[in-house]
């Protein structure tokens, strides 16, 4: 059996899921977790949706503004060609976790292919957002304002496919870095304003 998750975060005991809960049985189309199949699951049958997204939602994050209000971070994949043929851009966008209504103005971001989001904080303590999207750079985004912070982080030669943040023993706030260009990166957020 094969279980799907596009994107899951888990903050303060909630479990919050994005995108289709898949199971594949062998010589069987995948079903959806919420159709009455043999099986299938709910993880949480009272989870109500969060809607705002035009596009697909790519990646989720959880964590807290400084004001220790608990949030979900989603990046997003555009729709597809706009009215005139172009792309629209990448959005970032701010979820209140007791709510689910959206906090401040949608963050737009620099790219043309989805963004992939992680909230860590800077030495400081300060809250923040990363990006990294199809350009191979991260962008930090101040959680509280949605202002960017500091210049890109460039290093990945090809898109940004995964994004996590930890600490290192001597305490310093990371955030790694995952490409299609077969590496990983380790930031520290530090030295990143």
């Amino acid at each position: 059996m094969l279980v799907t998750v596009r994107a899951l975060a888990i903050a303060a005991g909630a479990l919050l899921v994005i995108g289709p809960l898949v199971r594949r049985r062998e010589g069987r189309p995948p079903t959806s977790a919420s159709s009455p199949s043999s099986g299938s699951r709910r993880l949480n049958p009272s989870a109500r949706p969060v809607k705002g997204h035009t596009g697909g939602v790519k990646a989720v994050a959880v964590g807290r503004c400084s004001d220790g209000t608990p949030v979900a971070v989603s990046g997003d994949i555009p729709p597809g060609p706009d009215e005139v043929g172009g792309t629209p851009p990448s959005w970032i966008r701010i979820w209140n976790l007791d709510t689910g209504k959206p906090i401040g103005a949608s963050i737009e971001v620099p790219s043309r292919g989805g963004v992939e989001v992680v909230v860590g904080r800077r030495g400081d303590g300060s809250p923040v957002i990363v990006s990294g999207d199809d350009d191979g750079n991260l962008l930090m985004w101040d959680l509280d304002t949605g202002e960017r912070v500091g210049e890109p982080l460039g290093g990945h030669t090809r898109p940004i496919s995964a994004l996590a943040t930890g600490r290192r023993s001597d305490g310093t706030f990371v955030v790694v870095s995952g490409g299609m260009d077969k590496t990983i990166r380790i930031w520290s957020l530090r030295r990143a304003a």
